[in-house]
């Protein structure tokens, strides 16, 4: 007997009938692949334009149906725009959270403001940064432009779509020598490359002569034109570092020659020339052996920067990789100690060693600032002295006695890099421990600028005459370097005291490094002016401290944004006006060689969207006068405020329009932006209203200004 449970029919087709539960997930619709003909005959579709089946019939009729667009592949967003969105929602959320639980009383002690100020201001000056956007994500120390640039909150979204175009991004590229060249060429190849003796000899005197003083102080061109004569007579003797200081060499006297507008006879692609030259000094210094370099792999190396510098001055990062390659060879090779304790060299080495070395040291400070890293080089760990101020012509092989320096006072090219470097050094020093984390106190920043002040009044007679450049004497190399010296300077003074250009404001302890700050900025402006005035002749010189311009004009938008802000009387002083004027002129500047890199491109962007702020706020003041925001004609401090005086001041003719029942009138002039109010300022003017008032007196001044309640 079988005790298996039997079921029924009835109860599986009950079962089958019963519906079935919906499925929590709804089936997408699926895109139709096939076009219209071949979904109608139920043919297999090829899925071409026109399909094979449609083509041998009738190619017009092989069309597709448009994909819904629930059905194409969204495209993610920018993540910059949503984490921008959520950076302003975060800073609106702080300061309103800030303000709510910090607006208890209107009244606030002066000391307790200028603490806070005070205290507010210096914990953000002091911080570096760091930044992440198209060119990756990079520390940036506390004297860099665009970390002045952050404390302006309102120029954010402005300057938000600021970015490097594809165009200059590519053109700028990174270094042939950190890269590698495409190809391998073997010496004999890189000997036939050489244009003629008589081209070669042409540009070595063309680079012998070029406004670039410090880094021939690199090259001893008397030893180099002997070096020379050597290799024609056997092109096979000579290294592969040698080559490549002669192809840089080249490069730089070309790259002369398309600046003053001179036609080297024998090179009919300038351009081309220097791109094959550059190429081709990289390919020297790859093909040698790295690991054993000589003095020719410094010079070349130095010669090769300052090639690929002047054609991509945005790449300063680039530049500093390869350069921080230069120190460590200059370290191997004991460039940073002292030459007179090494007694196998001569006189025209040791010197040329010390020339070399303060130039790697300028170099290092430079490209560090311009980068907003720090230093390579320690200071400790050199003695290295400075080099004599000795011509080319004075410094000879062998030569006994060796000659004696020359004042420092006569103008040479090594005495222009003496002085150069002797300021560059302090600033060093100086922002060394402004960078540190303990950073650096008032006194010390004030004991830094009487140094500062000295050595600027120290400067000799031809490195004043900054101001004197016209068309007649541009291409004057001291002209040149009295300006950079000059910005050197400024700059330096700028950096030392922004970290105070704000506190100032609410602090006159602080008021000389606001003025000193300021100053340095305008003197930078109008040197920008004066440059770019004078179009291409200057456009090596306005790429190379195009920095300075940024870092002065940063910071006097950072000090119009206070101006904006306080919106007070002194907002509409002569020194406000004189810095609009000086951004206008600045802005014309930048607008005028913003073919010149990404530099202008920023400084254009971020001055022109401060004067059209400015102007934003001119035209908001002339429609609507600002209200006072000064709490002392709203609160008295010492109880004996005179009320009636207050209401004296008015001008009658803003209450003319409405004409209320109790006597007063009322006009959408003399109504202030609920904006501008706190919103306990009417309950801590009650708490703190006097309790003496003549209520008497003001009825009798002011009659039928009672309401009835």
């Amino acid at each position: 007997m079988n005790d298996r449970p039997r079921t029924s029919s009835s109860s599986v087709d009950r079962d089958s009938a019963a519906p079935r539960p919906k499925s929590s997930t709804l089936s997408r619709p699926k895109a139709q692949l096939a076009c219209d003909p071949c979904r109608r005959k139920k043919i297999r579709c090829d899925r071409q334009r026109p399909c094979s089946k449609c083509a041998a019939m009738c190619p017009e009729d092989c069309t597709y149906p448009l994909v819904p667009s629930n059905l194409l592949p969204t495209r993610p967003k920018k993540d910059g725009v949503r984490l921008n969105a959520r950076i302003d929602r975060l800073e609106r959320l702080m300061t309103s959270i800030s303000t709510a639980g910090g607006s208890k009383s209107l009244v606030v002690s002066p000391d307790d403001a200028r603490g806070a100020s005070a205290s507010a201001s210096d914990a953000s000056d002091t911080h570096a940064r760091m930044r992440d956007d198209e060119d990756g994500v990079r520390f940036l120390k506390a004297s860099h432009w665009e970390t002045v640039l952050d404390e302006i909150s309102d120029l954010k979204s402005d300057l938000a779509g600021i970015a490097h175009s594809p165009e200059k991004t590519q053109a700028h590229g990174c270094s042939l020598l950190l890269l590698g060249p495409c190809s391998d060429v073997s010496m004999p190849e890189l000997i036939c490359s050489l244009p003629s003796r008589q081209v070669v000899d042409a540009l070595i005197e063309i680079l012998a002569d070029d406004d670039i003083p410090s880094l021939l102080t690199t090259i001893h061109i008397p030893t180099f034109k002997r070096e020379c004569e050597t290799f024609w007579h056997d092109p096979n003797g000579v290294s592969l570092p040698w080559l490549a200081l002669l192809y840089a060499v080249m490069c730089l006297g070309l790259m002369g020659a398309i600046r003053l507008g001179v036609q080297v006879p024998g090179i009919l692609l300038p351009d081309a020339s220097v791109r094959t030259y550059t190429t081709r000094v990289a390919q020297c210094l790859i093909k040698s052996d790295s690991s054993k370099p000589n003095t020719h792999t410094i010079q070349a190396m130095i010669l090769y920067l300052a090639c690929e510098h002047s054609k991509n001055v945005e790449n300063s990062f680039g530049a500093r990789l390869v350069f921080t390659t230069i120190i460590q060879h200059a370290f191997r090779l004991g460039f940073h100690r002292e030459p007179r304790q090494f007694k196998d060299m001569d006189f025209l080495e040791r010197e040329m060693r010390r020339r070399i070395w303060a130039f790697i040291v300028q170099m290092d400070l430079l490209l560090s600032e311009k980068c907003g890293l720090p230093r390579v080089i320690d200071a400790r760990q050199t003695d290295t002295a400075d080099p004599m101020n000795l011509h080319d012509e004075d410094l000879e092989a062998g030569a006994f006695p060796p000659p004696s320096s020359r004042p420092n006072t006569e103008p040479t090219r090594v005495s222009y890099m003496k002085y150069k470097v002797k300021i560059l050094k302090m600033q060093g020093s100086c922002l060394d421990r402004i960078n540190s984390p303990q950073g650096l106190s008032y006194q010390d920043i004030l004991e830094t600028d009487r140094s500062l002040s000295e050595i600027a009044d120290a400067r000799p007679m031809w490195l004043t005459t900054f101001d004197s450049l016209d068309g007649s004497i541009a291409a004057h190399s001291w002209v040149y370097q009295a300006i950079e010296i000059d910005l050197i300077i400024n700059r330096a003074r700028m950096v030392l005291h922004r970290s105070y250009l704000v506190p100032a404001r609410s602090q006159p302890s602080y008021a000389y490094s606001r003025s000193a700050c300021l100053e340095a900025a305008e003197k930078i402006l109008r040197h920008q002016t004066t440059l770019c005035r004078h179009g291409s002749s200057t456009w090596r010189f306005v790429s190379l401290v195009s920095h300075e311009f940024l870092l002065a004009a940063v910071i006097i938008c950072l000090d119009l944004d206070q101006d904006l802000k306080l919106n007070t009387p002194t907002a509409r002083s002569s020194q406000m006006s004189q810095h609009i004027d000086l951004l206008h002129q600045s802005y014309r500047a930048w607008t005028g060689v913003q073919s010149w890199g990404d530099a202008a491109d920023k400084g254009a962007s971020i001055v022109g969207a401060m004067l059209e702020r400015v102007r934003q706020c001119q035209d908001a003041n002339i429609s609507n006068p600002p209200v006072s925001n000064n709490a002392d004609a709203i609160i008295p401090q010492n109880g004996s405020h005179d009320y009636a005086s207050s209401f004296d001041v008015m001008n009658p003719a803003e209450f003319s329009s409405v004409q209320a029942g109790n006597g007063l009138t009322y006009t959408s002039a003399s109504i202030p932006d609920p904006v501008q109010f706190d919103v306990n300022m009417f309950n801590t003017a009650l708490y703190d209203a006097p309790t003496d008032f003549d209520w008497m007196a003001w009825d009798a001044q002011y009659p039928g200004t009672v309401f009835d309640l």
